[in-house]
């Protein structure tokens, strides 16, 4: 039987999704406790491995088991009994034996949370990168040079990390939302898939935009080859939003 888990968690405490050694990550705390449920080593395989410090409202996992010992309606509530306050199981349901959750995604949703205030706010500080000012219009003429199928391998954390199978060529679609009555808001991002640290490189840029250390034309000189220098968005405002499959998603 191949299952296909949905969970959220709060990323602060973790050091990513994969297991570690010694470090306390998401698939090693589910994998624990999906041992003591259903009595037997479970190994699961999610959509997308976070960063430590990344959040995820809706991460994807399945694995394999040959029997329950608790009906499948009744898991998700026996897991939650479980699982630490920072992780939630949203769903559980069947899928086909072929089905992998990374392999079989079509698209990948991020989101990276911002706020503008000239404080700090300490309950949105967790969750959001917080802003002196918001140079809208900048921001918006960058994001409109992410267009077509490009190379990001210039947007991974190290360019040596990048395979050589053509996967760093990617279509990425960027989009930013302002509610300006709560100064919130989110850079949403949309690809078939993501290098390692891509989507927090990204948003590094335009938030270096934002502060006016480059003009919107860096993203395409970034594209281009020349050797720009800017910080790695913080890990704490970046989550995993959602992962489109060739089935029916869990709701």
């Amino acid at each position: 039987m191949n299952l296909l888990l949905a969970l959220s968690y709060d990323g602060t405490e973790f050091y990513g999704w994969q297991v570690q050694e010694k470090r306390r990550t998401v698939q090693g705390e589910l994998e624990a406790v999906l041992a003591d449920v259903l009595d037997r080593r479970v190994r699961v395989c999610g959509a997308g491995r976070t960063d430590a410090g990344v959040h995820a409202r809706r991460q994807y996992c399945n694995f394999l088991v040959d029997r329950l010992v608790v009906p499948l309606e009744n898991l998700p509530r026996v897991l939650n009994d479980r699982l630490p306050g920072d992780m939630s199981v949203l769903s559980i349901r069947t899928v086909p034996s072929d089905f992998h959750a990374r392999f079989s995604a079509l698209e990948k949703i991020y989101r990276y949370y911002f706020y503008v205030s000239k404080t700090k706010n300490v309950f949105l500080d967790r969750y959001a990168v917080r802003l002196d000012g918001l140079e809208t219009e900048s921001i918006l003429s960058a994001i409109n040079f992410f267009s077509g199928e490009r190379d990001y391998s210039c947007f991974a954390c190290s360019n040596d990390w990048c395979p050589s199978d053509g996967s760093y060529l990617k279509t990425v679609s960027l989009k930013m939302r302002v509610l300006r009555r709560l100064g919130l808001g989110y850079i949403e991002l949309r690809a078939s898939g993501f290098l390692y640290k891509m989507a927090r490189r990204i948003v590094g840029l335009l938030l270096e935009i934002n502060r006016g250390r480059f003009g919107p034309s860096a993203v395409e000189e970034v594209f281009s080859g020349q050797k720009l220098e800017w910080q790695t968005a913080p890990a704490r405002g970046l989550f995993l939003w959602d992962v489109k499959f060739g089935i029916e998603n869990n709701t």
